[in-house]
C-alpha cells in the first residue's frame, strides 16, 4: 500500500488564533500496514519512518479524520503537525 504523509514543516500562529501552515511537502512511502483505519498501526508506521518519536503514544497526540481520506494529526494544542493517508490508484 502506498501511503502519503504531508509535512507541515513551517506552521505560524497559535492555539487562540489559530494556525496557518506557510509551508508543507508531500512523502511518498510503501507500507504493509494491514489496517490504515488503525490509529497504532499508523503510529508505528509513523515512529519507523522518523515522524513521531518512541515515546509518542495513541492518546498524547489529536487525530482529526473528518476528511475521510486519511488523518490529520494535531499537537496537544491543537498545531497541525502532518496529515496521512491512502493513495489508492
Amino acid at each position: 500500500m502506498k501511503i502519503q504523509v504531508t509535512n507541515y514543516f513551517d506552521v505560524w500562529g497559535n492555539k487562540q488564533d489559530g494556525w496557518v501552515i506557510n509551508n508543507q511537502c508531500h512523502d511518498d512511502f510503501t507500507s504493509h500496514i494491514l489496517d490504515f483505519w488503525n490509529k497504532k498501526s499508523i503510529l508505528k508506521f509513523l515512529k519507523r519512518i522518523g515522524y513521531l518519536k518512541k515515546t509518542i503514544r495513541v492518546n498524547s497526540i489529536i487525530w482529526d479524520d473528518t476528511l475521510m481520506s486519511g488523518y490529520e494529526l494535531l499537537d496537544k494544542d491543537y498545531c497541525p503537525l502532518f496529515f496521512v493517508e491512502e493513495v489508492r490508484k
